[in-house]
């Protein structure tokens, strides 16, 4: 089904979801969480840690299943047709050290029966050209560095062709030099591809780099607070975006809502020190 540019590609009705512990006490995680996703936009989930940002990925993606509400892809309620519209890049890569980069492309695309083996092959070397790994294809995972096992990931996700890209974190676990070329160069692929993501992270400074709408949370259950779009010139990779005087309103604007200000936290110390604990 083709949308045009201006149509909801990915939407989220009304979810919510409960997990029950050993004792049988049911917590709610996310309640009533609605969102819209363009086609070709980049939307980011920010929030602390807990708020239900990974919970509600998983759900879009039918990896855990919710209580209420209904998840939509192209208009069509998600289900096994829908799913295979959508990949997901995790946290950590996950990559078989017993199958070679390329053929750990390729276990993404085993299931879809319409590929030949050619075709898989020839996507797998496509999505890997892509990441800038065409040449390591023949290479064991642990011949990799942290941060090309990632884009290996990624690749894997890219070989799929899908709908939409869901990202969980994909550069949470790299270093901070690591991380910072990765988000500019897989940033500028899903720009160049006009590739519509779901991007879950707690990095602020990374969702007002990536994205172009803000969707932030809050906690005990999570819900989604406020919704920001972030004006700021394209290609971002030309310019020192967190020096720009929107991305430092925004980052003060999201710092605010989500009560990071230091003073939040200090002033009970300072209160003591001052002799007027109350």
């Amino acid at each position: 089904m083709t949308l045009n540019d201006d149509q909801c590609l990915l939407e989220v009705r009304g979810v919510s979801k409960a997990f029950s512990d050993r004792r049988h006490n049911r917590k709610v995680v996310l309640d009533n969480v609605s969102l819209k996703v363009q086609q070709g936009e980049f939307v980011s989930i920010l929030g602390k840690s807990g708020c239900g940002k990974t919970t509600l990925l998983r759900i879009i993606d039918s990896l855990i299943e919710w209580d209420e509400g209904e998840v939509l892809l192209e208009n069509q309620l998600v289900g096994k047709a829908q799913r295979q519209r959508m990949a997901f890049v995790f946290q950590d890569s996950n990559l078989l050290p017993w199958r070679s980069v390329k053929e750990n492309v390729e276990l993404n695309l085993e299931s879809m029966k319409e590929l030949s083996s050619q075709e898989r092959s020839d996507r797998a070397i496509e999505a890997l050209r892509l990441v800038g790994l065409e040449d390591a294809a023949d290479h064991a995972p642990y011949q990799l560095s942290g941060g090309m096992q990632q884009r290996v990931g990624v690749a894997r996700a890219l070989a799929r062709q899908p709908a939409v890209f869901l990202m969980d974190e994909p550069f949470g676990h790299l270093d901070n030099f690591t991380r910072e070329r990765l988000q500019q160069e897989i940033g500028a692929l899903i720009e160049r591809l006009h590739a519509t993501v779901v991007f879950v992270t707690h990095d602020i400074d990374e969702a007002i780099l990536l994205s172009d709408k803000i969707i932030l949370m809050e906690s005990d259950p999570g819900r989604v607070s406020k919704v920001f779009n972030v004006d700021l010139p394209r290609p971002r990779w030309r310019y020192n975006v967190r020096a720009h005087p929107e991305a430092m309103r925004l980052r003060e604007e999201i710092v605010t809502d989500l009560h990071l200000k230091i003073a939040d936290w200090v002033q009970p110390e300072e209160a003591m020190l001052n002799g007027s604990e109350s």
